[in-house]
């Protein structure tokens, strides 16, 4: 007989409360892939800003690769802490560490769809 997957069965996952906050992690960080990956293709090269802030401004230009360092760090931010919080959890009690690991990497998300959905703005303004 093979067993089956069950989100109920996953002491992490188990919780309504960190599925909800692990969703909204996964959402962030689609937002901030999609904020990148729509950006125009015809525009130039080597000059997309790819840091910005609001009192300096234009912080630093750059090509596509560094536009990718955003979405790239939340994807690893958010394996390595469900990975670290999977390891944390062996019982179905979850520890409160857990919960404040996973709020964190949810705000750093929150944070990097800003600033991807930022530098989207920024490099089209012109155009």
């Amino acid at each position: 007989m093979r067993a089956r997957f069950s989100l109920h069965h996953d002491p992490l996952l188990a919780s309504p409360r960190i599925r909800w906050i692990a969703a909204g992690a996964a959402v962030m960080l689609a937002v901030a892939w999609a904020a990148i990956l729509v950006l125009p293709k015809d525009l130039e090269p080597d000059a997309l800003v790819t840091r910005y802030t609001f009192t300096f401004g234009i912080g630093a230009l750059g090509g596509w690769p560094n536009l990718l360092e955003l979405p790239v760090i939340g994807t690893i931010l958010l394996l390595v802490n469900l990975t670290v919080a999977r390891l944390l959890t062996r019982t179905v009690d979850i520890p409160p560490p857990v919960t404040l690991l996973l709020t964190a990497t949810l705000l750093l998300e929150i944070g990097i769809a800003i600033g991807s959905a930022t530098l989207l703005i920024v490099n089209t303004r012109g155009s």
